[in-house]
């Protein structure tokens, strides 16, 4: 994304800082996953029972549901953690995309991770 505006800069970092960084970043976003799960499990079943309620007053109701399924992209946090704790080096060169991920917390799915999330 970031070379797609001009920015084509990289950096070293070292790598104990990224990985810092980066376990920070999984672990908020893991809790933002919880918070979201447990807020999902409310509205279904704040649904399900009303359209339990529906049928067995012998309405027909359509059973399809709007409630989006919260995102977890925890995995692509541990795939970095994992690449980076394997690194041998104490510092690693990170591209302007690298950083905005992995320190800024930035990417291609982060605006909408948020969004389908805070319904919750």
């Amino acid at each position: 994304m970031m070379q797609r505006h001009g920015i084509k800069f990289r950096t070293t970092c070292q790598t104990v800082f990224v990985l810092a960084k980066l376990r920070e970043n999984r672990d908020k976003h893991a809790r933002m996953v919880e918070a979201a799960r447990a807020g999902y499990l409310k509205a279904a079943e704040r649904e399900l029972s009303k359209r339990l309620g529906l049928v067995r007053e012998g309405k027909v109701v359509p059973l399809s549901f709007q409630l989006q399924v919260p995102q977890d992209f925890t995995t692509m946090y541990e795939t970095a953690i994992a690449m980076l704790a394997a690194h041998q080096e104490a510092v690693v060169v990170l591209e302007a995309d690298e950083f905005r991920n992995m320190v800024e917390d930035q990417w291609d799915w982060t605006q909408q991770f948020a969004l389908v999330n805070a319904v919750y």
